[in-house]
């Protein structure tokens, strides 16, 4: 189960031993934002946006030739990245109501820190 407070948290079954929270920042920010928009207005299909900061382990398409680590590594910081999302589907197992409604995507900027969503 994934739980998400103010969505599912009900569900949530005090016998288990092991509890984990598998949702990523996206989802726990995303997750509520969607949850409110159909309950008020109904949500037929949506697109969710989200801007990342670069972060240590993306890949970049200038990367390192192999002989220097440093060679060749520097347009994470002057470029915008396409970066993969599966907070669409992890959205869908929260609020089971915006399953297959919604479509992700993302992108990491030269920013070092802050993050931004949007549906």
């Amino acid at each position: 189960m994934s739980a998400c407070l103010g969505i599912n948290h009900e569900k949530y079954d005090n016998n288990l031993k092991i509890v984990s929270n598998d949702s990523s920042s996206t989802t726990s920010c995303l997750g509520p934002l969607g949850k409110v928009i159909h309950d008020d207005f109904g949500m037929m299909e949506g697109l969710m946006a989200t801007v990342y900061a670069i972060t240590a382990t993306q890949k970049i398409t200038d990367g390192s030739s192999g002989k220097v680590w440093y060679y060749g590594c520097g347009a994470a910081q002057k470029t915008i990245i396409p970066a993969s999302m599966g907070t669409a589907k992890a959205v869908g197992k929260v609020t089971p109501e915006l399953n297959w409604k919604l479509t992700g995507m993302a992108s990491q900027i030269p920013n070092p820190s802050s993050n931004e969503s949007r549906i």
